[in-house]
């Protein structure tokens, strides 16, 4: 369930770092909504939110999701860890076939649970770790995936009656 209690905020990535900082620190969790498609399918763009923690208490490890900030261009992005390294990781979005490295200190948060239509999802449950880890071993085929769903749903569009 939910907490109802939640105040819905929209505000610049500017005023993002205090306010994330401050709710982190004392312990709370930020839900964050997903903005973008580089996460897709496990996150849609403005369909789903996150619960992000602070990650100074978390053992980062490959297939977790994280917020990071980027030093050069202040933005914060939401991707996937793929493989850990002595003095950072290697992360890549589930839409990209491209992957960067990045250091610790660059780590804001990690993320919890997924809300999915007013549902949460552990990252930490064997469903989710499963089909995540899968993601990640179909990463050198990502590219041919979407490409035969994008068929299939052009497909699908074309042999489904239209109501009218």
């Amino acid at each position: 369930m939910i907490d109802q209690h939640i105040e819905t905020l929209s505000i610049k990535s500017q005023e993002l770092t205090p306010l994330l900082a401050q709710v982190l620190e004392g312990g709370g969790q930020f839900k964050l909504l997903v903005t973008g498609d580089s996460m897709s399918p496990f996150l849609g763009h403005l369909r789903d939110s996150v619960i992000l923690k602070e990650a100074s208490g978390h053992k980062l490890k490959r297939g977790d999701i994280v917020l990071i900030r980027r030093r050069e261009s202040d933005r914060y992005v939401l991707h996937r860890i793929i493989k850990m390294k002595p003095d950072g990781f290697i992360m890549n979005g589930d839409a990209q076939n491209w992957d960067e490295f990045v250091p610790f200190e660059q780590v804001v948060a990690v993320v919890s649970k997924i809300e999915r239509k007013g549902r949460l999802i552990s990252c930490d449950s064997r469903g989710y770790r499963f089909l995540s880890w899968l993601w990640m071993l179909l990463r050198p085929f990502r590219g041919l995936l979407f490409k035969v769903i994008g068929v299939l749903a052009v497909i699908r569009r074309k042999i489904k009656p239209s109501k009218k």
